[in-house]
């Protein structure tokens, strides 16, 4: 989570007219000499498909321009117990649970990681 945080503020900064990146494909990338807002080659192509270490990310930009966004990591079932996310503030925050965490506003309304 604090990988996606770092790089979506890379992002945001790369491509302003854009804001954050839409998804995490486009922090990723397979063409990284010619990095664009649809590659930016910030993140691994692991994560930036969507599975790593044991859990499902996701990231979306929220706006147009985006300035807010949702990112969220979801145990893969019988890897771990919690789930976490965290928006553009990045602070990360998680549920106990590992119960799916719905959108930003869920997000922000759960407790933040100490």
């Amino acid at each position: 989570m604090r990988t996606i945080n770092s790089v979506m503020i890379t992002y945001n900064d790369n491509y302003p007219t854009v804001g954050y990146a839409p998804t995490l494909a486009a922090l990723g990338g397979a063409n990284c000499p010619t990095a664009d807002q649809t590659g930016a080659c910030l993140i691994d192509s692991l994560l930036a498909s969507g599975t790593k270490s044991g859990y499902n990310f996701t990231a979306t930009g929220i706006g147009t321009p985006a300035g807010q966004y949702v990112a969220i990591a979801s145990p893969i079932p019988g890897s771990g117990n919690r789930s976490f996310c965290s928006t553009e503030d990045a602070t990360i925050h998680f549920d106990p649970t590992g119960s799916a965490i719905a959108d930003h506003d869920s997000c922000i309304n759960l407790s933040p990681l100490q």
